[in-house]
């Protein structure tokens, strides 16, 4: 069964890299994870690129959790996409892809906002929108 799954994992590796080109996504979800093989001693991260539309696996890296593993993904990502400079990217808001993001993709990093879990949100309602004053050019008030 291991022999199996080693023969289908390299085949699916292989049929991943020739296909998986000219992508079309305007978001970009990438994320890492921590796991070990057989002991704790032998640990590695996963790092992992999705379309945030359609859940298809852009790019896999597995490594240290350190620059280079983010350089790779992110660079093998940009790599597969058809615009890559036509991006949103969403992440943990690890520091790497502020300096990375802006060098691979050509364009600004904006780090995700942690709302806290307790924050109140209000849905805009007509009785709470702010009113709107308008001058006309005579300079009398004129309400919108």
């Amino acid at each position: 069964m291991r022999r199996l799954a080693l023969r289908s994992g390299r085949h699916a590796q292989a049929f991943h890299q020739v296909q998986a080109h000219n992508l079309t996504t305007r978001t970009l979800e990438i994320d890492e994870r921590h796991g070990y093989v057989e002991s704790k001693s032998h640990q590695h991260w996963d790092a992992l690129s999705i379309d945030a539309h359609s859940k298809f696996i852009v790019q896999l890296e597995v490594g240290e959790r350190n620059e280079s593993l983010f350089e790779d993904l992110m660079r093998h990502s940009a790599g597969r996409l058809a615009n890559p400079q036509d991006l949103r990217l969403m992440t943990d808001g690890a520091a790497s892809y502020s300096s990375l993001f802006p060098a691979i993709f050509g364009i600004a990093y904006f780090p995700p906002v942690k709302v806290p879990q307790d924050a109140s949100l209000t849905p805009v309602t007509a009785s709470t929108a702010p009113s709107l004053r308008l001058r006309s050019s005579n300079d009398t008030q004129v309400n919108a």
